[in-house]
Order: C-alpha cells, then structure tokens, then sequence
C-alpha cells in the first residue's frame, strides 16, 4: 500500500469554515479507501496565484491506497478543492511500504508459539537511490542492493 498524505484546510480563502466540507470529504475518504487517519491539525504558508501569502490552518490526513487507487484518489482531493473553493489542496505521496497488520491473540488461549514468524518483505525502486537514504535503510535495519541493468537503468531492492 501507498501512505498519500492530504492537508484540508479548516476555513476558506475568506476565513469562512469549511467543518462541513471536511466532514463531507473524511467521509468519501472511508467509503471510498476503506479508512483514514488524522494526524492533527497543521499551519502552512501557499503563495497564490495572485501572489497573495496564504496562511492556512490544514488537518493533515493519511489515506494508504493500493498502487492502483493513486489516479483515484488525485481524482477525489482535485475534487476536494473545488468543493472546498481552493486553489491547490496539499496532496504527498510517500515512498515508503504500509502495511496493515493483523493482530494475534497471546495469552492463555493462544499459546506465544501460534504467533508467526514475521516473514521477509522486500521492496523494488527502479532507480538508484541516494548514498545518504542507503546509509540510513541500513542504519536501520535493511538490506540494500543495487543492481544496474541493460540499457544502463539503475534498481535497488530493499529487504528487511
């Protein structure tokens, strides 16, 4: 899964607040993705396209979609914006692997053995990536490889 992060403004342009549109857009969030998180409430400055300093008080949230729902969710916040009268709505689209993972029972019903063994996961970059972000994969635990293939294209794999 992809972790996409959205800034949605609390008031308009005009200082108008947009608690409804926002209720309104967690909403379709939900039904459409399945859920959502909200990190808090952030402040950001937008240069608009009149040249006017736009300081807005945003709830940043997190919405982690499979590879193919990326184009669908563009889709929605593009349609997020016009309902919520704004020029740009923040949208980032992180480089990093979510993933969902089921709890398990431990205690005097389940047995600490019936846990499984956390499995291998790896993940392909078809680019070479920065020395620093390497360092700091492996820093941290991973497993780094690069490899160069025909026509001179760069891919990395990382394994932790």
């Amino acid at each position: 899964m992809i972790k996409c992060t959205i800034l949605l403004p609390l008031t308009d342009n005009d200082g108008f607040s947009l608690a409804k549109e926002g209720a309104l857009v967690l909403e379709r969030l939900y039904e459409k993705f399945g859920g959502y998180t909200v990190e808090g409430t952030v402040t950001g400055t937008y240069r608009m396209d009149n040249g006017i300093r736009a300081i807005d008080t945003s709830t940043k949230v997190t919405v982690c979609v499979k590879a193919g729902q990326v184009l669908d969710l563009l889709a929605m916040v593009a349609e997020f914006g016009r309902i919520m009268r704004q020029e740009t709505i923040y949208f980032e689209k992180a480089l990093s692997v979510v993933e969902l993972v089921k709890s398990h029972k431990v205690g005097p019903l389940c047995a600490p053995s019936a846990v499984p063994e956390p499995t291998q996961h790896s993940f392909e970059v078809f680019e070479e990536l920065p020395q620093h972000i390497i360092d700091t994969l492996r820093r941290n635990g991973c497993r780094v490889h690069l490899y160069a293939q025909r026509g001179g294209t760069a891919s990395t794999v990382i394994r932790w």
